[in-house]
């Protein structure tokens, strides 16, 4: 057990001196931690309470509004495909945006990013191109959309045209992000935003009606919907409930995004 927490000691260390200097390059200085949030929505004769919680909100206040970053953290495998929002799944960054925009703290808000972060990573395999500790800083890099407005993106990395923070944000030598650059624009984030609001008026719907239609989304050879279900062995679910769906891999329900 001493080994254990001595090991687990080093490496919440190196994380916390890894997020210290991320801070140091952030004009986003003031922070809301496990922020719960609660939005009312109302169907009929029924009052529901969304509610959520935030690990970190980053803010700077800049005239009439507030420049914003989210970042949850995760202590396992981290993912976020946003092709799959059409579809209620990966929803939960979009929902985390949602809950920011109606956050009474929080005035006018316009996103910089928004991202997942893993902590408490398994230990790292073997690269000869690279330091022990380079391969430790790749585990704990944000992952995630940033803002296309680079200066909405700079307020939160100032070293964002070679992140040594954000996974794959960088800029090309005619200054324009690269390839691998996960970028949205404005109105990408707004809408979405907006879809996110129209799939929890959705589910506030179907609650109040008592619809809890059998109907776990599949894509190709993978059960999307039953994957993390504990009770999956014991569920009515027949194949003929599944409905196929097929990744948005362009996000063409935002209106086209900088990179997918």
């Amino acid at each position: 057990e001493k080994f254990f927490i001595d090991k687990l000691k080093k490496e919440l260390v190196f994380v916390l001196d890894f997020i210290k200097k991320q801070l140091d390059n952030s004009n986003l200085k003031d922070m809301l931690f496990e922020k719960r949030i609660e939005v009312n929505k109302n169907y009929g004769d029924f009052s529901v309470t969304f509610k959520g919680f935030i690990d970190k909100i980053m803010y700077k206040k800049d005239g009439n509004r507030t420049i914003t970053a989210i970042i949850d953290y995760k202590t396992g495998y981290t993912d976020i495909d946003l092709g799959y929002v059409p579809f209620g799944l990966s929803m939960q960054l979009p929902v985390y945006l949602y809950l920011a925009k109606n956050c009474d703290s929080l005035d006018n808000v316009v996103f910089s990013g928004f991202y997942l972060q893993r902590v408490l990573n398994s230990e790292v395999g073997v690269n000869p191109k690279k330091s022990y500790e380079d391969l430790k800083k790749e585990n704990v890099l944000l992952y995630g959309y940033s803002n296309s407005d680079q200066d909405l993106l700079y307020e939160f990395d100032k070293t964002y045209k070679n992140s040594q923070f954000i996974k794959s944000m960088r800029l090309d030598s005619k200054g324009e992000f690269s390839r691998y650059s996960k970028t949205l624009s404005n109105e990408e984030i707004e809408s979405l935003v907006k879809i996110t609001d129209s799939k929890i008026e959705d589910a506030v719907k179907e609650i109040c009606n008592a619809s809890f239609v059998i109907a776990p989304k599949r894509e190709e050879k993978e059960n999307l919907g039953c994957k993390y279900c504990k009770f999956s062995d014991i569920c009515f679910k027949e194949v003929k409930d599944e409905v196929y769906i097929e990744k948005d891999t362009d996000l063409s329900f935002l209106g086209g995004a900088n990179n997918a």
